[in-house]
């Protein structure tokens, strides 16, 4: 495992995106994002350390969305941006990037209050995921609800092409697939349209031919109407009762 495969299951985990997740083993180096476990000698059972670079507010950033300190957010996102060339991404990443925190950890408040600063649920991580996917595999049902509820696309694709369904079946999160699957099913029934009148092309043999037997209800008993229908589903030339060994079709009409 290289040590950029370790960070992408520590966003996870920790609930930090890897972009500014710092590993360190023994001492403060960092560890190159390239290199393997086995070529730093990191032996099995020990101790690795994760840390936030410290540079453009990051640490201050992580400290108050993991405390879920709805203040501290505030004041942290009062900063102005520096004079840079990516001044003008600078508030919406920090936005983003305090949601999936607030989100893995399950802070629903200071989740809540990240959506109204206008923070992006359908941004992602540099590893394809988004706030959805860290509240599914965490099992956190109501930040589910109100990421989706907020536009978070529910299909979504991490770099693995796992979605956020596929996430919670993964880490046994039975209750957030749950949600996810009943979400995904209320959107499709919505844009389900009901035909009032079916096309030719959608009727059964028995209603596109136009028999001369009566095939309605009748006086105050129903009745039961049977009609022999020809190979190729085409209707016989003849609509007349025939005996119950050649019935194909038979119809109950109440």
């Amino acid at each position: 495992m290289t040590i950029r495969e370790l960070k992408s299951a520590l966003e996870l985990a920790v609930g930090i995106p890897s972009d500014f997740q710092r590993l360190c083993y023994l001492d403060q180096g960092d560890l190159m994002e390239e290199s393997t476990l086995h070529y730093n000698d990191i032996v099995p059972g020990t101790v690795l350390t994760v840390g936030v670079w410290p540079y453009n507010g990051w640490p201050e950033l992580v400290t108050a969305a993991a405390s879920g300190n709805t203040y501290m957010l505030k004041q942290v996102m009062s900063k102005p941006a520096p004079q840079c060339s990516y001044a003008s991404s600078w508030l919406p990443h920090r936005l983003f990037s305090a949601l999936f925190i607030t989100a893995q950890r399950g802070h629903a408040s200071a989740t809540r209050f990240l959506l109204q600063q206008g923070a992006d649920v359908g941004a992602q991580t540099p590893r394809g995921r988004g706030a959805l996917h860290a509240a599914a595999a965490q099992g956190h049902v109501q930040l589910i609800q109100d990421l989706l509820l907020g536009g978070a696309p529910p299909n979504m694709e991490d770099c693995e092409g796992m979605t956020a369904l596929s996430l919670a079946e993964g880490w046994g999160q039975k209750k957030s697939a749950r949600q996810i699957f009943l979400f995904n099913w209320q959107q499709r029934a919505a844009a389900v349209r009901i035909k009032s009148h079916l096309g030719e092309e959608e009727l059964f043999d028995h209603q596109r031919y136009n028999s001369h037997l009566k095939t309605w209800r009748c006086g105050s008993y129903a009745q039961r109407y049977m009609a022999h229908l020809g190979a190729g589903g085409a209707a016989a030339p003849s609509a007349a009762l025939v005996p119950e060994a050649m019935i194909w079709s038979d119809f109950v009409i109440l």
